[in-house]
């Protein structure tokens, strides 16, 4: 396990090798040059944890761009009612397609919803695509992300309201939005509130989807134009189980208890007091009746968990990623979910609690939703988690106790009629009209836990030189080139294109 000590010299490594991007963007003259080292610098602070989480340096690079650039066909009238959703992806698996269908669906009946995607769309659900009502919109990857950004500020001039559910790095919508010009409130979906990410400009409402995201905005991202949403609710009603049908249906057996886990195996990567292999032993070792799923990971590509497997003769499975509509049959065989950590699965609770499965879910450095910090799912340190998933395994009753209380809270903190009333506030506060935000980055001196676990996954890959980490990592960026496309209008300068030459 890579110590705390190396993992915040890490950060502080790359906080200064951040700051040396910024410095060589503020003094280059050349445009080309300025792009491409903003560029990096926005990959850089994406994958690489600096402390900041927010950059107004590089915004205000990528406001220059989109204020430079004249967009024709810009429409001065909109369709009331009318949202255009901007995705840099989506997948078939994961919460944060899911937002999006959800969100879609809400409104069908009264709202004219549509989609637009900065990357080419590789696999669009059946479900996203049915909760579309008006178009779907994929720019190709052979468009520099200047022609994506002005096609996509002419087509979202004709949308009362633009949500960006957009990934980390995407500054497409800054090139799009980052103008006085385009008039349409924008309102940002931060789904990624743990992490760095460019938009702070040019939201004219930050939604967030807990308190805990919203006061590192507030503190770390300089950004003042923030709001709770919270995350859409499923539209499905608790379901009834049967434990006994779920586990005969998938093969295991029936006089057995299963604990159930899902998600990436970056939610798992050991630090110091998380270590979710250390605390699987120990509840296996004590119940030997007891075998743990883990969906969204596999032996062969983490052999930690193979290693584990086989201490206790068998008893860990992992199962690889599973599609949405598999998961309902996990979900129901399992006797207790038990949350990733030291990252929360997120929108998977909320998959447990609507199945009416019981679910643990320790405090962690990414932190959790509201609803879940006040339900008796929250644990706050691993030996409350221990007790709870012991009680919950062997005592049917409480384990009811826990799902109806889990459910309550859920009910109570994200149920349709609050997320009505708060998805109003929000789009009241983005006003009438878009408009461009000054804020200011702030980087706090101390290493924080999240800074920390940010970092980790990075780490164990060259553990051997975690003091070069960082060093080693900009020279492998600059393998990263990037084409300057003039462009078609004669102006001084033109479109990008990102070639990747790894």
């Amino acid at each position: 396990m890579i110590s705390n000590e190396i993992l915040a010299e890490v950060v502080l490594e790359n906080r200064r090798d951040f700051e040396n991007l910024l410095q060589k963007i503020l003094s280059e003259k050349n445009l080309e040059e300025k792009y491409l080292l903003a560029k990096q610098a926005v990959r850089f602070a994406v994958n690489n944890n600096t402390g900041y989480y927010s950059s107004d340096i590089l915004e205000k690079f990528f406001l220059e761009v989109a204020q430079s650039h004249v967009c024709e066909g810009i429409s001065d009238e909109y369709q009331q009612s009318s949202f255009l959703h901007v995705m840099t992806e989506c997948y078939e698996t994961g919460g944060h397609t899911r937002v999006v269908e959800r969100w879609m669906e809400f409104g069908k009946e009264e709202q004219l919803h549509s989609l637009f995607f900065t990357e080419e769309a590789a696999c669009i659900s059946e479900r996203l695509k049915n909760a579309v009502t008006g178009e779907t919109y994929i720019m190709l990857d052979s468009m520099t992300d200047l022609e994506k950004g002005l096609e996509l500020r002419k087509i979202a001039s004709e949308y009362e309201f633009v949500i960006l559910h957009i990934h980390m790095h995407d500054t497409v919508p800054l090139i799009a939005f980052g103008t006085k010009k385009f008039k349409r409130p924008v309102i940002f979906f931060n789904h990624a509130d743990h992490r760095f990410w460019v938009g702070v400009s040019i939201a004219d409402a930050i939604a967030e989807l807990r308190m805990w995201g919203q006061e590192l905005t507030l503190n770390k991202r300089g950004g003042c134009r923030s709001r709770i949403l919270n995350v859409p609710p499923n539209p499905y009603p608790v379901s009834e189980r049967n434990k006994f049908l779920a586990k005969q249906k998938l093969g295991f057996p029936t006089d057995g208890k299963i604990l159930l886990t899902m998600g990436s195996i970056n939610k798992y990567l050991p630090m110091e007091k998380y270590n979710f292999l250390d605390v699987i032993e120990k509840l296996l070792r004590k119940n030997e009746d007891v075998i743990l799923i883990g969906i969204g990971l596999t032996f062969q590509k983490y052999p930690e968990w193979k290693k584990a497997s086989e201490k206790l003769n068998g008893r860990i499975l992992a199962l690889g990623l599973k599609k949405s509509h598999e998961l309902p049959d996990y979900i129901e065989a399992a006797d207790c979910g038990i949350d990733s950590f030291p990252m929360s699965g997120g929108l998977a609770l909320m998959e447990y609690i609507s199945r009416n499965c019981p679910v643990v879910s320790l405090k962690c450095p990414t932190d959790q939703f509201d609803y879940v910090s006040k339900s008796s799912m929250f644990c706050a340190d691993e030996e409350v988690l221990l007790q709870k998933v012991e009680l919950i395994l062997n005592d049917e009753v409480q384990a009811l106790e826990f799902a109806k209380d889990q459910q309550k809270w859920l009910a109570h903190e994200n149920n349709w009629e609050t997320w009505k009333q708060n998805l109003n506030e929000v789009l009241e506060f983005a006003g009438k009209e878009h408009e461009i935000r000054d804020f200011k980055s702030v980087c706090a001196e101390k290493v924080s836990d999240l800074d920390m676990y940010l970092v980790l996954g990075r780490v164990k890959k060259i553990i051997l030189i975690p003091f070069l980490f960082g060093l080693y990592r900009v020279r492998v960026d600059k393998k990263r080139r990037y084409r300057w496309l003039f462009a078609k209008n004669n102006r001084s300068h033109g479109g990008i294109e990102e070639v990747d030459n790894d």
